[in-house]
């Protein structure tokens, strides 16, 4: 298969067609003649890029990210079941807390966590 240069706008447009197909990124980037890493690569620059306004240098060079909330679909009424917090690291590591977890403790165990990756 010939290598083929795709522009920024390419990209962008191949990212967010995939976060609307439900494909993995193996199985996207195999139906579209991909590079699985290029296209992680620019889903990862285009993350960056999309936070890097809302945080300071110190606290990107200390690893954090911000925090998104999102309301679960499942959650459009005050009645519903409470929040839950929820740290991901990659794809395959992640912890569900229950709302009023000790920040501290919180912290400590990411902190831990991220060390052991």
């Amino acid at each position: 298969m010939a290598r083929r240069n795709r522009n920024r706008a390419e990209w962008s447009r191949l990212v967010a067609e995939l976060s609307r197909s439900g494909l993995s990124r193996q199985e996207f980037a195999e139906q579209h003649g991909l590079n699985v890493r290029s296209l992680e690569n620019w889903i990862h620059r285009f993350r960056r890029e999309e936070l890097a306004p809302t945080m300071s240098r110190s606290a990107m060079a200390a690893g954090f990210v911000p925090v998104r909330v999102r309301r679960d679909e499942g959650q459009a009424t005050k009645d519903a079941a409470p929040a839950v917090i929820e740290v991901r690291l990659g794809a395959n590591v992640g912890l569900r807390f229950a709302p009023g977890v000790d920040c501290e403790y919180l912290g400590r165990l990411v902190a831990a966590m991220v060390r052991a990756c």
